[in-house]
């Protein structure tokens, strides 16, 4: 075996190898014995090594366009996949909003703010209180607890409007936790949870 045989079977190998599995196999290796095959070609004055390795640099440029593809196709797949994974979510907050509204009234609570300030009729209250209990940042929430209680049932599919509508007590419940919680916080020294306006 001579120096060109040599060099193009060592070229043959490392095709082979590559196409054997190529996820353990280097493309720049590949196309760097190519490479360096046409380089002894053109030394030699050997025009068949030169046409056989620029045949390798060829099948690698293929290659390296099917790869592409292929990754093009996976993504579009996994983007669709996320999507439809995502629909019972979507659903789910639609639904929260056709059901809430953009408005929550719950009078309660500022009743129980008109209860605190009668017995502390010095004390303050903040502006904040008020727009903390607007009824747009009452509905937000309570669209939150929606959407997160029927996530909470895990049911596998698309949420129903009577799936949400049964979620819908549990949801007022943790609004109402929450409120309470923000209330003793804002305005001390009153105990909002036994105020009788809340078996209303």
């Amino acid at each position: 075996m001579n120096a060109l045989q040599a060099v193009s079977k060592a070229l043959q190998m490392k095709l082979a190898a590559f196409q054997k599995n190529p996820q353990e196999e280097d493309e720049e290796y590949l196309r760097g014995a190519a490479l360096l095959a046409i380089d002894v070609g053109i030394i030699m004055n050997a025009p068949a090594l030169i046409t056989e390795a620029q045949e390798v640099i060829s099948w690698i440029e293929e290659w390296t366009v099917e790869q592409l593809n292929e990754h093009a196709v996976e993504m579009e797949e996994s983007h669709r996949a996320w999507e439809k994974s995502r629909e019972p979510l979507y659903e789910a907050h639609r639904l929260a909003k056709a059901i809430v509204g953009r408005e929550y009234n719950d009078p309660r609570w500022i009743g129980l703010v008109d209860a605190y300030r009668e017995a502390f009729p010095t004390f303050i209250v903040r502006n904040s209180v008020f727009a903390r209990l607007a009824p747009t940042q009452m509905a937000f929430r309570l669209r939150g607890f929606l959407s997160k209680a029927i996530q909470e049932k895990k049911l596998g599919r698309t949420p129903t409007k009577p799936d949400m509508l049964e979620c819908l007590p549990e949801a007022k419940a943790r609004l109402q936790i929450q409120t309470l919680s923000y209330l003793e916080r804002a305005l001390p020294g009153f105990d909002f949870n036994g105020h009788p306006i809340l078996e209303q």
